[in-house]
């Protein structure tokens, strides 16, 4: 009776500790103009690179080139080390895509890292970086990803394979952040602004300035190169 009372009691904990993390979502679209169209396409496949993992490749192997006809259709299996991530699909799809989600389902999982069912989404998906999105980028984005034509994933859905300890931190809400509220564009006019925008949502840094203890965040070695384990990152810190 006592270890049932300390599980709920400690189940309870959790749910309070982790609740804060997930933010209740509108039902409202997102208009869909053709500049918004346009400039979510620029992010999607530039900036933001989702096809990297996103877009199919044949029997889902990332070392192999992608599918034509598997655009942002997800089924990739991605494994480092213990780890195993199976790649989302995209597309419009209602069964295995984003067609049932609501626009801001896609932005809440874009910024804050929270799937449609409220769990947390892996860091594997860089919402460290997205998070930094603006009001206006983020909705550019989801405005885009509305018109990829439906597609399905190039493997069927498969769990993840994530060591326990580490399910079991990430679940508890380990390294979670708030959730985003209202994100206002950079200074288009400031270069310097600008850029370094781009390079926060662009995820430079999580190759490029990832220490042991995870990624360097605006240090004196920002950018300057990773330790571990992205060991292949250059050094972009500029010389002194």
């Amino acid at each position: 009776m006592i270890r049932r009372i300390t599980f709920v009691v400690l189940a309870l904990g959790a749910f309070a500790c982790t609740a804060r993390y997930v933010r209740e979502v509108s039902l409202a679209p997102i208009e869909a103009s053709a500049a918004r169209i346009e400039r979510g396409r620029y992010l999607v496949d530039h900036v933001a690179a989702c096809g990297a993992c996103h877009t199919s490749r044949p029997e889902g192997d990332m070392l192999l080139p992608p599918r034509h006809d598997g655009y942002l259709a997800g089924g990739n299996w991605m494994q480092d080390g213990k780890l195993g991530v199976w790649m989302p699909n995209l597309t419009a799809d209602v069964e295995t895509g984003l067609g049932a989600w609501s626009d801001d389902e896609i932005v809440r999982a874009i910024r804050d890292g929270v799937g449609r069912d409220g769990s947390f989404l892996l860091p594997v998906m860089p919402w460290g970086s997205y998070r930094h999105l603006s009001d206006e980028d983020v909705r550019s984005i989801v405005a885009y990803l509305r018109t990829v034509p439906a597609a399905k994933p190039a493997t069927p859905r498969r769990e993840n394979d994530v060591p326990f300890m580490m399910n079991l931190a990430l679940s508890l809400g380990a390294g979670r952040e708030d959730p985003v509220e209202k994100v206002p564009e950079p200074d288009r006019a400031d270069p310097v602004a600008w850029g370094a925008y781009l390079a926060e949502v662009g995820g430079c840094n999580g190759c490029h300035a990832r220490g042991r203890m995870g990624v360097r965040d605006r240090d004196d070695e920002y950018l300057g190169g990773a330790t571990a384990p992205a060991r292949l990152a250059g050094a972009f810190l500029r010389s002194r």
